[in-house]
């Protein structure tokens, strides 16, 4: 009998160790393996699909964070591009170590960690270093020297042709440049920048900066995204594709790269803006951000941002992109940095996937005072807080009494106000004035009283401070004969309050 049990035990803790064994990531893809789906050829263009998973949403619980910082990890470089000047052309960019990673697992869930000793610069030529220009970390609050998890979470992809299983992912989810090398060759010998001069991507100058077939994004693409976020079983269902790779212009044939034939890619610039795969307007090329692209320094404009295509631009160093309002580019600089990533794929027609709902929309705080511009939820609890206590509401308050047929003002005034706040006065449930920082509200002839309040409230209509007035109007006998005569006269009081 103890030697059964203890079969059964050995068993156990060797299914365990498997367990442990397994790659972070392949873990994390394989939640969604579990869940029934249909053929790529059962969606239409525009569905959504759940496949593999990548770090996307920040840890925002203090006490979780705390809990992962004190995890065992291992921290691994990312050997970010890092310069040694501020000309975006001037070829010093070199593997750096001073923005690092690492996976850990806690409670059944897979964290990403990130940390940063100086900020990762727009462009790979720059100089790294704590300053805080030339870098939208900083704007997207990630400092120096602090520690960030991100929760790995199964990406959504866009169905954009079922036939041949062409997906597109839904969000932004890292940023990475286009080649990590650039150097400037004065190829008219003038000493200067000009459009006949030509920018390569290797310090042999052996190709040129926007030759994609060539790039370090196509390298990082099928390298790093790949086996980061699909395990065996996700990879086996990515169909290895073969895409031409020209220019976003015939004009600029010469910029053209050969072939490729890869599992992961990037839209062209005519396949951005195909109808067939749903891009009718600049609308339908806007993507979101995931916070991880926002902490890898991506620039983001009201939660949008740029994207890359795979297409060379107008100039050997810079490639085709789509902006933040979905426009087409053709002129980013092929070493920046701060651009964003939407991989594409071909899926077996024959495998099934799980459906997915879109990606939530990401809430975007341009008031700066911790509140969604869009739907008014509080996202930032600590900021709100420290914006509206220093709110300072002047406004009548107490038990106020006036004679009959009184015209009374009333003033409301606020101070502090952020953008988007104001000020409005209420006879009961009615708003009877309302402005920015101060306003005034007229009540005529006051026969009855009333209750009025004055209050603060935000962009939607959420009541921040308040402070009521009790308004009575004499009412008696003598008092209407008072004023009575007062109207004949024409000496009806006004009162201001």
């Amino acid at each position: 009998m103890k030697r059964s049990a203890q079969r059964i035990l050995s068993l156990l803790l060797a299914v365990v160790l498997l367990a442990a064994a397994a790659p972070i990531a392949g873990l994390a893809g394989l939640k969604a393996d579990a869940a029934e789906g249909k053929k790529i050829t059962g969606y239409k263009t525009g569905d959504m699909i759940s496949f593999g998973s990548y770090p996307q949403t920040e840890v925002k619980d203090e006490k979780l964070a705390e809990i992962l910082n004190s995890l065992p990890a291992t921290w691994i470089s990312y050997e970010y591009m890092a310069g040694s000047g501020s000309d975006w052309d001037n070829g010093t960019a070199r593997a750096s170590d001073y923005m690092k990673y690492c996976d850990v697992s806690y409670d059944g869930e897979t964290y990403r960690g990130v940390t940063f000793t100086t900020y990762r610069k727009w462009c790979t030529n720059y100089t790294s270093d704590t300053s805080g220009n030339s870098t939208e970390q900083d704007n997207n609050g990630y400092y120096v020297n602090n520690y960030y998890w991100f929760k790995y979470e199964p990406l959504v992809w866009r169905v954009l042709d079922p036939s041949s299983g062409l997906v597109i992912c839904e969000k932004i989810i890292d940023a990475q440049p286009f080649n990590n090398f650039l150097t400037w060759y004065d190829a008219d010998g003038d000493g200067s920048r000009s459009d006949i001069d030509e920018c390569f991507g290797s310090i042999n100058g052996d190709y040129y900066a926007n030759n994609y077939a060539e790039s370090s994004l196509r390298k990082w693409l099928n390298a790093d995204f790949h086996n980061l976020a699909f395990n065996r079983t996700d990879s086996a269902k990515i169909v290895a594709t073969t895409r031409e790779n020209k220019a976003w212009s015939g004009a600029f044939a010469i910029f053209d790269s050969k072939a490729t034939t890869d599992k992961v890619g990037l839209l062209s610039y005519g396949e951005a803006q195909n109808t067939s795969y749903g891009f009718s307007s600049n609308v339908t090329r806007e993507a979101y951000s995931s916070d991880y692209a926002l902490c890898q320094g991506l620039d983001e404009y009201s939660g949008m941002a740029w994207w890359w295509l795979r297409s060379a631009g107008s100039h050997s160093g810079q490639s085709a992109v789509v902006s933040d309002d979905g426009k087409l580019g053709d002129n980013a600089n092929s070493n920046l940095a701060n651009v964003g990533i939407r991989p594409i794929l071909n899926l077996d027609t024959s495998a099934e996937f799980v459906s997915a709902a879109p990606p939530e929309k990401p809430h975007v705080d341009n008031n700066n005072d911790g509140v969604c511009d869009d739907c008014g939820k509080i996202i930032d609890e600590a900021k709100y807080n420290s914006v509206v206590s220093e709110i300072i509401l002047n406004a009548p308050q107490g038990d106020r009494s006036f004679d009959y047929k009184t015209t009374l003002l009333i003033t409301a005034t606020a101070e502090k106000l952020p953008a988007g706040y104001k000020v409005v006065i209420c006879d009961g449930d009615k708003v009877i004035a309302e402005g920015g920082s101060s306003v005034t509200a007229e009540l005529k002839k006051m026969t009855k009283g009333t209750t009025l309040t004055s209050k603060v409230v935000d962009p939607f209509g959420n009541t921040i401070r308040e402070q009521s007035v009790n308004i009575k109007v004499s009412n008696g006998f003598l008092d209407k004969l008072v004023a009575f005569f007062r109207t004949i006269f024409g000496r009806l009081p006004v009162v201001s309050i």
